[in-house]
């Protein structure tokens, strides 16, 4: 009598606990009358090969399979090197690009006297890339280290690192002014700065916004990425339950049918099963459709909320670039004011020192012109004095005389 396998009795444990015991029963009847059809089948012996015959040319399969092995050992090289020496010891053909590399021979010793074998080569790599006199200050620093002869005319020419203080750049120089110049700058930038700090001294003056992201809108994306899943455990079961229960529905409707059919049509026993497992296949079919809808409907469900959450996230980004970007508008409006007060006042600093300046040459040419009236005042004096000496005071007075 066949018997059920450990694995259908699980198959219709399962099978019971979701569509009944009905279909448990019928399922359980086909598993059986399987189980016997290939218990009553002849089974075919199992013929043992014959050992292989090794071809004349050929390596043995024994040494192929040594081969191979090596080649997952050691690699394509080692699989190469040892075809190569089975082959040449079975006096076989081989290629004479599968034979081992010699060893590299030894290093040759270094001669006294004399630069190394990798120095020389060295120097001959330098000179073929940097020139001659590249490969002459290199020969002079090897020999020098390692104690050799030299020839002074190799040694590399001196290098001035530093330029003369004549020749050095304008620009690295320090632009000096005078202790009156200095002044005067100062001057000019201190009310520059009075300027900007009584009128625009930061840029709350002029409002800027939050350009962080908020908390709404953080929370929006966030449960708009739960959910890029498809949909929630709870979705499926309860879309699962109402598709079962319309399969169920339609089942009974089926088997109440079929039973009346079978009533009115005398049909029992086997044909009768038949029918049945008709009918229950149709449900297995329905079912795994049921299945299918549910995985199209959660991929078509990601898809929108992957593209719902594309376009929120797009959104919080444009948001977040637009107050970025009034942010360093209000910036540069804020530097542009204060540039304009701050030169606005240096400029007003200067005129008005151009002024004093002017008033204050001015004074001082006025004074040089009385200084100088005075002067020739004091040499019509003298002159008449001296005069007046030598007449005995017959003269008025110069001033008196018009000169």
């Amino acid at each position: 009598m066949a018997k059920l396998t450990p694995q259908q009795k699980a198959r219709l444990q399962a099978l019971r606990a979701a569509e009944g015991p009905e279909a448990a029963r019928a399922r359980r009847q086909k598993m059986l009358e399987r189980n016997a059809n290939k218990a009553a089948a002849p089974t075919p012996p199992n013929p043992t090969p014959p050992a292989a015959t090794p071809v004349p040319g050929q390596l043995s399969p024994e040494q192929k399979a040594q081969i191979a092995a090596i080649r997952a050992a050691e690699g394509q090289d080692a699989a190469k090197a040892a075809r190569f020496q089975m082959r040449t010891d079975a006096g076989l053909k081989t290629n004479p690009a599968n034979a081992p590399a010699a060893a590299a021979p030894p290093p040759a010793a270094p001669v006294p006297g004399q630069l190394s074998p990798e120095q020389k080569a060295q120097i001959a790599a330098v000179r073929a890339s940097e020139g001659q006199d590249a490969a002459k200050a290199l020969r002079f620093q090897l020999r020098t280290e390692a104690g050799l002869p030299t020839n002074p005319a190799n040694a590399p020419a001196a290098t001035d690192t530093v330029p003369p203080a004549d020749t050095a750049p304008a620009e690295d120089k320090p632009v000096t002014f005078g202790p009156r110049i200095s002044k005067r700058m100062d001057k000019m930038f201190g009310l520059g700065q009075e300027m900007i700090d009584k009128f625009l001294p930061d840029i709350s003056v002029l409002g800027t916004v939050d350009a962080a992201r908020s908390a709404d809108m953080q929370a929006a994306l966030e449960q708009a990425m739960g959910g890029l899943g498809g949909l929630s455990a709870a979705e499926n079961e309860a879309l699962r339950a109402r598709g079962y229960e319309e399969l169920n529905r339609q089942f009974m409707g089926g088997q109440r049918a079929l039973g009346r059919l079978q009533a009115r049509s005398g049909v029992q026993g086997a044909a009768a099963t038949a029918q049945f497992g008709d009918l229950m296949r149709q449900r297995g079919q329905q079912a795994a459709g049921l299945e299918q809808d549910i995985m199209l409907r959660n991929i078509a469900v990601q898809d929108q909320r992957r593209q719902a959450f594309q376009q929120l996230l797009r959104t919080a980004e444009q948001d977040e670039l637009a107050r970025q970007q009034f942010n360093i508008g209000q910036q540069a409006n804020l530097l542009a004011g204060q540039q304009g007060l701050f030169f606005g006042g240096a400029g007003l600093a200067n005129q008005l020192m151009e002024q004093q300046r002017q008033r204050r040459l001015q004074a001082e040419q006025m004074e040089a012109i009385r200084q100088g009236q005075m002067a020739q005042a004091q040499a019509y004096q003298n002159a008449y004095g001296q005069l007046m000496g030598m007449s005995g005071g017959g003269f008025g007075s110069p001033l008196d005389m018009g000169y």
